[in-house]
């Protein structure tokens, strides 16, 4: 078994000594004090930059005692996905207590871009130092998160974007890579060649709507002429009437032979195929495993599901903003994107319990 190695952090002794001067000399360039001759304050500046020397942002907090509370605005249903979210932003939470972090949550009962709104306005007026919000509708929020920008409070937007913004990042699935390969499974599970329907949360979402886009663009760039999509439909992230849609579509559509669903009501879409005696006749590929989803998948009810690690989502936001509001520290990238994993039968068959969604 290979020796793990880590990287020593660079720290002001480091390069005081490598250089041959003090550490105040170092400290007094650091932070712009002045004093330091020229030539000096130059070898030091470039010795910073090569050794990649990382500012102690948690010794940093502890001295000034800073406080910062973050507003995490999300639904509390379905608790199977949004549970796991919650758990990332406790856990990042309680590791960032000690250094002045507080989270207060700001909850909805389901995806309501109204009510998201209006929890926002509140979390804003309540003085929160900065926000995460996972945005069912981008239009309604974008300019509430571009105000708070410009009044120096960062939004990260998680699950679901805003692109056009000025929110600091976004934090999930690479939600178009994720259609795209559920496209690519549905192709090779239907041979090629079928009726399939596709149910989403909500057209105006932006990652289910990307897992859309993606789907649709393979199987109709895969299957050609020989795959055909009778439709989509949304069932606004609620699992009755997922269930009766997927009901309605089944009789009205006798030749289906697939159905996508590009949010977490993968379990009511199987439960309908079942009381519509399609189980095995329909492939169904979906998001999220929970216990119901485990289920399903090893009666051949569900062919296939994504994952998109929900714990992430709520543990990330957390420290990016904390390393923002702490130290300016921007993300080296404005999409902080994780890789769909595909999760089929066999993979539950094995020790180490559910898939982490």
């Amino acid at each position: 078994m290979k020796k793990v190695t880590t990287m020593k952090r660079v720290t002001i002794k480091d390069i005081a000594e490598k250089l041959n001067v003090s550490r105040g000399t170092v400290d007094r360039v650091l932070h712009k004090r002045g004093g330091v001759n020229p030539e000096t304050e130059a070898l030091i500046l470039d010795a910073v930059q090569r050794l990649d020397y990382q500012p102690d942002r948690i010794a940093r907090a502890l001295v000034k005692k800073d406080r910062y509370t973050i507003g995490f605005i999300v639904p509390r249903t379905p608790m199977s996905f949004w549970g796991q979210v919650i758990l990332g932003t406790e856990t990042a939470a309680g590791e960032l207590a000690d250094f002045g972090v507080e989270i207060k949550f700001y909850f909805s009962e389901i995806r309501d871009g109204f009510r998201e709104r209006a929890l926002l306005e509140d979390a804003l007026n309540d003085g929160v130092a900065g926000i995460a919000i996972t945005p069912t509708d981008p239009h309604l929020v974008r300019a509430l998160i571009d105000n708070a920008s410009e009044a120096g409070i960062p939004t990260v937007t998680f699950n679901t974007d805003v692109p056009d913004s000025k929110r600091l990042c976004y934090v999930g699935l690479d939600g178009y890579l994720g259609g795209r390969v559920a496209g690519e499974l549905m192709y090779k599970f239907l041979d090629g060649a079928g009726e399939v329907g596709v149910l989403t949360g909500f057209l105006s979402t932006q990652d289910t709507e990307a897992r859309r886009k993606g789907f649709l663009e393979v199987v109709g760039r895969m299957g050609q002429e020989n795959m055909t999509t009778v439709g989509t439909w949304e069932n606004a992230d609620d699992s009755g009437r997922c269930y009766e849609l997927t009901g309605r579509i089944i009789r009205d559509h006798p030749d289906l032979r697939g159905i996508f669903v590009t949010n977490s009501c993968t379990a009511a879409v199987g439960a309908a195929i079942v009381d519509q005696h399609r189980e095995g006749k329909i492939k169904l590929i979906g998001f999220d495993v929970n216990e119901e989803v485990s289920r399903l998948l090893k009666n051949n009810v569900v062919t296939a599901c994504i994952t998109q690690n929900s714990f992430q989502q709520g543990y990330q936001p957390i420290r990016i903003l904390f390393d923002y509001l702490q130290a300016g520290l921007k993300p080296k990238h404005p999409y902080v994107l994780s890789r769909p994993e595909v999760v089929l039968i066999e993979m539950l068959n094995g020790e180490g319990g559910l898939p982490r969604n």
